[in-house]
Formats: C-alpha cells, sequence, structure tokens
C-alpha cells in the first residue's frame, strides 16, 4: 500500500516498485460491497496505531528479533508455510494491547468504522484509483488466491485500472497470482522474481522478468507446480458459463427457472425463541450445489451472482461464499462476495461481464417485496474441480457463526434489520470457465 501511495508522489529517485498483497481504495478494504470487514478494521487498527507511535529501537530491538529467530525455526517456519497472515487479524486485537494516543487514531477508527458509511469526500482523498495516471515507474503486482476478504479484489481493480490508461499513459505492469499460502512468506515465495524484477530495472540488468505474458498464476487444485500464463484478465480462454439456482437446491447449467427459496436474513435470528411454537420455519442461509462432475471443471477469472430476489426489510446484506465439496463431504473455501442491497446500483460504464463496479455513493431503498435484480461480485479467482467433486454456492445475510462460510475468518457488519429475502430460481451464477485443451 505504501509503495503505490509513494509512486503517485513521483519522487525523482523511485525506479521501480514490487506492491504485493496492496490496497488502492481505503472503502473497498474496510467496506467491500458496502459492508464494513469488522474483523480486519478492528485488528489492522489497533495494530497500525501501536506499531507507529512506538520508537525505532523497539521495533528494531530485541524483542522483534528474537520473535523474527523464532520464525525462522525450521519447525516453527513449517507450521506456518501455509497459514495466511490475514487469519490472524482478529488475534491481533488481543495481542496489540499497549497504549497510544487517542488523536489522531481514535478519530481515523471512528471515520473507517461509524461515522462514514458511503463513500464519501473522505474515502476518494485517501483512494489511489484516480492516481494511476501519475505513477511512471513499472509497477509488478502480486497477490495468492486465499486473500480473497483483503487484499486480491485489490490487485485486480489496481491491474484494471491501470489498463484502462492509455500507452503512454500506462507504466510497465505485471502481476502474479499465488496459489494457497503464498503470501505468508512473501519474500520467500516471490523472492527470485523480486530481485529480478529491481535488478532489470535498476541495474539494467537481462534477468529475463520482462518475458512472456504479463500475468502469471497458480491454478490451485492442479496438483503441478506450472505455472500458467495470460496476455488480460480474464484471460482470454476463459468462458464466462451460467449456472442456474434452481428451487430445489441444485446448481446445475441450463437448469429450470421457476419457483424461489427463502430464509431469514441477520445476524440476530441466532437468539431465536426455543418454544418450537415460535420458531420461523425459515433457514438463515440458502445453498445451491452442482451434481458430481463428470469431468474436471478448471476455472479462472472474473466470478458474477447475478440474484433476482424479493425482501421484506428495505435494506439487507447479500454476503455469497463459493466452495468445493470433496467425494467424502469435506468443502474447501474458494472466494466470497459482497453487496448491500441499498447500494446495488451498478456503473454500467465501468463495469465488465462478470465483473460490476458500485460508486457506494448513495444507498437506495429496496422496495419490500418487490423483485429486484442485483449484480454481486465474488472476488476473482481460479480453481480447478476434480472429476466427481462439486461447486457449492451459498448465500445469506451474516457470516457470523452458523452463517454464511468466512474466509480467513473474517466477518463483516449486516446491514438492514430482520427480513425474510427469496431468491428466485433462474438467477444464475457466471464462472469462467477454461477450455480443456
Amino acid at each position: 500500500m505504501a509503495q503505490l501511495a509513494a509512486a503517485t508522489a513521483a519522487p525523482p529517485h523511485l525506479k521501480a516498485i514490487f506492491p504485493v498483497g496492496l490496497s488502492s481504495d481505503l472503502y473497498d478494504l474496510v467496506r467491500p460491497g458496502g459492508l464494513m470487514n469488522k474483523t480486519f478494521i478492528g485488528g489492522w487498527s489497533v495494530a497500525t496505531a501501536v506499531a507507529a507511535t512506538r520508537s525505532e529501537h523497539l521495533l528494531r530491538g530485541p524483542l522483534l528479533e528474537a520473535a523474527r529467530k523464532l520464525f525462522q525455526h525450521p519447525r516453527v517456519h513449517a507450521k506456518t508455510a501455509t497459514m495466511n497472515g490475514e487469519a490472524a487479524l482478529g488475534a491481533l486485537q488481543g495481542v496489540m494491547r499497549g497504549s497510544y494516543p487517542s488523536e489522531p487514531w481514535d478519530e481515523i477508527w471512528q471515520n473507517l468504522a461509524l461515522s462514514r458509511p458511503f463513500r464519501d469526500d473522505w474515502w476518494q482523498e485517501r483512494s489511489l484509483m484516480s492516481r494511476l495516471g501519475t505513477i511512471g515507474v513499472p509497477v509488478h503486482l502480486g497477490c495468492d488466491w486465499d486473500n480473497a476478504p483483503v487484499h486480491l479484489p485489490s490487485t485486480f481493480d489496481t491491474w484494471a485500472g491501470f489498463q484502462r490508461l492509455t500507452e503512454d499513459e500506462r507504466p510497465p505492469v505485471r502481476m502474479t497470482l499465488l496459489g494457497p499460502g503464498g503470501l505468508n512468506w512473501p519474500w520467500e515465495s516471490l523472492h527470485t522474481e523480486a530481485l529480478a524484477w529491481f535488478d532489470h530495472w535498476l541495474k539494467g540488468r537481462d534477468t529475463g522478468i520482462m518475458e512472456g505474458p504479463p500475468i502469471r498464476y497458480v491454478l490451485p487444485g492442479a496438483g503441478d507446480d506450472q505455472w500458467r500464463t495470460a496476455d488480460r484478465w480474464p484471460p482470454t480462454e476463459a468462458v464466462l458459463t451460467p449456472f442456474t439456482l434452481q428451487a430445489d437446491g441444485a446448481l446445475v447449467r441450463g437448469g429450470r427457472t421457476d419457483g424461489s427459496r427463502s430464509y431469514l436474513a441477520h445476524a440476530q435470528t441466532a437468539a431465536r425463541p426455543s418454544r418450537a411454537a415460535h420458531r420461523p420455519d425459515l433457514p438463515d442461509v440458502l445453498s445451491w450445489t452442482t451434481p458430481p462432475l463428470a469431468a474436471d471443471l478448471d476455472f479462472a477469472g472474473n466470478i458474477e451472482l447475478r440474484l433476482d430476489a424479493s425482501i421484506t426489510d428495505c435494506d439487507t446484506s447479500w454476503i455469497v461464499a463459493l466452495e468445493a465439496v470433496d467425494e467424502a463431504g469435506g468443502s474447501t473455501f474458494i472466494t466470497p462476495g459482497w453487496l448491500r442491497a441499498s447500494l446495488r446500483e451498478a456503473d454500467e460504464q465501468r463495469s465488465t461481464p462478470g465483473r460490476p463496479v458500485f460508486s457506494c455513493t448513495t444507498p437506495t431503498a429496496v422496495p419490500p417485496g418487490e423483485t429486484v435484480h442485483y449484480r454481486i461480485p465474488l472476488c476473482p479467482n481460479a480453481r480447478r474441480l476434480p472429476a466427481g467433486h462439486r461447486l457449492r454456492l451459498t448465500v445469506g445475510g451474516s457470516d457470523a457463526d452458523g452463517g454464511v462460510p468466512k474466509a480467513l475468518g473474517m466477518e463483516h457488519q449486516p446491514a438492514g434489520g430482520v427480513s425474510v429475502n427469496t431468491v428466485h430460481a433462474g438467477s444464475t451464477l457466471w464462472l469462467p470457465v477454461l477450455a480443456r485443451g
């Protein structure tokens, strides 16, 4: 994040940057789809305040040096090799107990978490997306597929922002997408690439870092160490394919479009009355699952849920999770999506198939009981699902425990009150399916 911000200031001695795991837009980082990521903002804001007010002697002193040596121990290092660092943010609130001055940190937290739920000038001043055209140095973006609730969406948004610039405005840009756990030790997972990048741009060495297509990515589940490449994102060979959400809970290509399903939305619904006569006969979430796949399914690119639904309140949270389900019934989280219903208006001039873009500036109440069409972006992702496995889509109003499965333990603040949300059959999940050679 700091690298990209520095580059927009165009300091004369800066020659190249390698920002891995960045966020270019503060609003999208804190409130994806208009729903506050309360796990992230709680841990990140406290850790930032504590670290920023400590002396350099402490930050470079014996305590952190001991921690560094601990994580270099082979056994400890091996245990954390596939543990995404973002998953530890919730624990930071319990660890970072040091005091810090109320100003400016309390004011910053209030702006992030309380007083500015919608995009306004305060957020816009802190967004780098409108300033990408001021960056004149080469940029190497990167992230891993697991980081979908924090930095992965911005990696793709930043890539797309650079592509919207003219050739004269756009600096050399490349992007690498790592497999699960790739960001835990980025100085190891991208050590070769980072050195080659800076040797090329700072020392003029022919390291080969600029050869081949500008995008490299791992395809999780493929069972190999091969890099896939692409000239653009989404990859040219990715075909957006609709999977229909049927009323019977099936997720199929070209399925039936009659009927509907309903659930009760809001985190508070977990506290239902204990007397059976008073218990609403509705689930807290809905899931749709494909039949076992007849052949391997590869996908890579942008993913979108196009939802036709009605609600009984004037606002609600659409929280979405996509999972892979193996033959034994075990599930693996793939990618999430979020949208506050009152912020549903998409900017069609900036949107692309599979990737709607929202300005999130002016909330519009949802007409209760009316069917409304929603375009809900899921974070772009890639995967191979083997034959016999299934794909499961879950939709609900909360990702608290017992709700929609959550990515890296991240929970979001629900919007609206208690609502009966009805999803109509014929709603579709658009998946970027790769042709198999």
